[in-house]
């Protein structure tokens, strides 16, 4: 019994380890994309600056799921769920990669 209700708090606080991280991640894109709405796409009509939007937040990413090789960006106002998740699965991407490069480099100091 001892040892179950270790393990249950040892899988308890990797969970909380881990939806930490992703919280954190969570700030930094809403960040980035409250940042791109605000100034670089402002002038934009709130229909037309979905890609603006996008492209502003990862241009690699935007490339990667919305390229002219891969169905082209969305229409203005269109919704496309499968190709938004797929950018947003992208960006958490690149977040955990630069996440990962800083640690590494404060490791190394």
């Amino acid at each position: 019994m001892p040892g179950s209700r270790a393990l249950v708090l040892l899988m308890f606080a990797a969970f909380v380890l881990v939806r930490g991280k992703r919280k954190n991640q969570e700030k930094i894109w809403k960040k980035r994309k409250k940042l791109c709405e605000q100034e670089t796409c402002a002038d934009l009509n709130v229909d037309e600056r979905m890609n603006c939007v996008n492209y502003c937040i990862s241009d690699s990413c935007f490339g990667e799921v919305f390229g002219d090789t891969v169905g082209g960006p969305l229409e203005d106002g269109e919704i496309d769920t499968k190709r938004n998740r797929r950018f947003m699965t992208c960006v958490r991407g690149e977040a955990r990669i630069i996440h990962q490069r800083k640690v590494d480099r404060v490791s190394t100091d």
